[in-house]
């Protein structure tokens, strides 16, 4: 059922910008973990991803630069606002605690030795408490919340941080609403918990869910080449950690089951202004596999895995291609896309053959409608210049507080006449955090806690 657009809280808080102009159609933005051009070229010169290509040949692209530490959480809250995370403050996956006073990897670099050895003895006394990062913990604006103080609308589905789900003109299906999944059987979240906004969504994307035990023995064929024996374990496998036999259903399942939210948050608020998602199965897919690719070193997989596992990364480009190609089959001429990874790959880790911890690899942007240039490189472009080039294509000005600027090398001369760049304001203001004592079972935390464990992303 397609909804009213709502303004968002009872008590909106105070709009800083009102758009210059109207935009019409919809911004899409999809974020899509770890991809990088030194996969999507050869596999586009061998034809296997045409959606990649069209948006190549019709649009603009290019390497997108990340910064350190290369790890999502800091990455993708970085995007969403534009702000350095010491100004967002998000920057790793978890946080300490001692005595209520919270202490992050940020506090720990910049202090040194001395910070160390404190955090070390509350540890040995009982007082270190870890926690994980969430939208409490986001100081700094998104551009779709932005947006919607200003009047425009927005869908948000799975991106980092968005739970507590707030307020907003649209509706949000926070990031952890796949782990309330695991959890739950696929039953109705507590009342109170913020899962989505607005807050009956969660219902509606319950029976949405794709489990792990949903994927079947054809499905896994398309990834892996094993004899029907050790495919049907597969169909049965438990998760395990960094292992691409206990990942497998896993990754596929949450894709499959954020496609099907955004599909039905786009029906239920037709035609946002901003529509904002985000999807991981390559960056999953590379942490256990890349080993076993054609793009691997010599030696860091024996002739059988390769053959056995060689396909589990590619196809999970062939997957974020195919998604790719049925969002553009239902977009309008006037709407306008923007696909970005947060980072690459590297080369560097002796132990699994893959990792993006080290250096910073570049990740990848496209851009493709009426307001981008055909067939144009992006050049010198940063994770930074997301959040103003996405506010930028939908009339708010940019803020004095972001790190980067909007795209303008690769905007049309008609496009740059008709919408002249606007002057900057000085911020969007603190966020309106309405939920600040929501909680969630410590199974949750448990269970994210294992998944980044998993990654390698926490000891």
């Amino acid at each position: 059922m397609k909804r009213k657009k709502t303004d968002g809280a009872k008590t909106p808080p105070r709009c800083y910008a009102r758009p210059a102009w109207q935009r019409t159609g919809t911004l899409f933005v999809l974020g899509i973990d770890g991809m990088t051009l030194d996969v999507i070229k050869p596999m586009i010169e061998a034809g296997e991803l045409p959606g990649f290509a069209r948006l190549a040949d019709e649009g603009c692209s290019g390497r997108l630069k990340t910064v350190w530490p290369t790890n999502s959480s800091l990455l993708w809250t970085s995007i969403a606002t534009g702000r350095h995370h010491r100004d967002h403050g998000v920057d790793h996956f978890q946080h300490y605690t001692v005595l209520g006073k919270m202490f992050s990897h940020y506090d720990l670099r910049k202090g040194g030795w001395a910070i160390k050895r404190f955090l070390r003895t509350a540890k040995m006394l009982g007082l270190l408490r870890m926690g994980l990062f969430d939208g409490r913990h986001v100081r700094a604006k998104p551009f779709w919340e932005a947006m919607s103080e200003g009047g425009a609308s927005a869908v948000v589905v799975n991106w980092w941080h968005t739970w507590p789900a707030v307020s907003l003109n649209g509706c949000v299906a926070s990031d952890r609403v796949l782990y309330w999944r695991e959890l739950t059987d696929r039953q109705s979240a507590p009342v109170g918990t913020r899962l989505t906004f607005p807050e009956e969504l969660s219902d509606e994307l319950r029976p949405l869910m794709v489990s792990p035990d949903d994927i079947t023995l054809e499905e896994l064929q398309r990834y892996v080449n094993l004899p029907e024996k050790q495919l049907r374990e597969l169909t049965t496998a438990d998760f395990q950690m960094n292992v691409v036999k206990g990942e497998l259903r896993f990754f596929i399942s949450e894709d499959r089951s954020c496609e099907r939210f955004a599909n039905h948050c786009l029906q239920a608020w037709p035609e946002p202004t901003v529509a904002a998602m985000y999807f991981r199965s390559p960056d999953v897919a590379q942490h256990c596999a890349f080993q076993y690719t054609p793009w691997a070193r010599p030696g860091d997989a024996t002739p059988l895995e390769k053959e056995q596992f060689g396909n589990v990364v590619p196809q999970t480009y062939r997957d974020a291609d195919a998604l790719l190609g049925r969002l553009m089959a239902r977009m309008s001429p006037e709407d306008t896309l923007l696909l970005l990874s947060d980072h690459g790959v590297t080369f560097v880790d002796e132990r699994r053959g893959y990792c993006h911890r080290y250096g910073e690899p570049p990740g990848v942007i496209y851009a493709w409608g009426k307001e981008f240039l055909s067939g144009a490189d992006i050049e010198g472009a940063s994770i930074y210049d997301l959040a103003p080039t996405a506010l930028r294509l939908c009339g708010f000005p940019p803020s004095r507080e972001m790190v980067g600027s909007s795209l303008e090398a690769i905007l049309t001369p008609q496009f740059k006449r008709e919408h002249p760049p606007l002057e900057p304001i000085d911020t969007y203001g603190p966020r309106n955090l309405e939920f600040r004592d929501v909680e969630q079972p410590k199974e949750v935390d448990d269970r994210i806690t294992e998944r980044l464990r998993a990654l390698g992303y926490m000891d």
